[in-house]
């Protein structure tokens, strides 16, 4: 159990080093402040870091797929659309009879 824990510890000032050094602009202190601190003090260090530092931002940005973007999508059917208009200018009406 005692090994456990020392894992867990382990692993989660790794994961706050990291998201640290990730993050754009950390708050209340400066990012080697925060490095420093998350580093020296094994537990209460990623627990601040967490409670305190990260900036919510980080959260809530998704990278989407393009699909996933209405005006990308509706710039592929209007692209479509004007291929299609294009094709049929130059294309010979069906119902046109050649004149003898």
């Amino acid at each position: 159990m005692k090994v456990f824990a020392i894992l867990v510890v382990i692993a989660a000032t790794i994961a706050a080093l990291v998201e640290c050094v990730q993050t754009p602009a950390p708050r209340l202190l400066p990012r080697w402040t925060w490095l420093l601190v998350i580093a020296v003090v094994p537990v209460v260090g990623p627990v601040a870091w967490y409670l305190l530092g990260r900036t919510r931002q980080r959260a809530t940005q998704v990278s989407n797929g393009p699909d996933d973007d209405a005006r990308f999508m509706r710039g592929l059917d209007d692209q479509a659309w004007r291929r299609r208009q294009q094709q049929r200018r130059q294309e010979p009406p069906d119902n046109a009879t050649p004149m003898a």
